[in-house]
């Protein structure tokens, strides 16, 4: 729940601030992005499993190793030649 939270939250960011990043690869598609994104989600959670927690100030869990993941992501997408841009105003 909390990372759909703090997605929706970043996704009103970068509408309303008109920026916001994507990857690209030259020649590939947005399927071959979906797959290898998916490879590396799936890769990410084999290496750096949920590991839930409560929060301090409103008991919800969340999932301490998160950021980790997303981190591993990013890695592992740039080892497949993906290049993150961000987009600016």
């Amino acid at each position: 729940m909390i990372v759909l939270l703090r997605m929706a939250a970043l996704g009103c960011v970068a509408v309303l601030g008109g920026c916001g990043s994507y990857w690209t690869k030259t020649d590939a598609t947005e399927l071959d992005f979906g797959v290898a994104r998916g490879d590396c989600v799936q890769l990410a959670y084999a290496d750096v499993p949920p590991v839930m927690a409560r929060g301090f100030v409103f008991d919800v869990p969340y999932d301490t190793n998160e950021p980790a993941r997303a981190a591993f992501v990013t890695r592992c997408l740039e080892a497949r030649n993906w290049r993150l841009v961000e987009r600016g105003l």
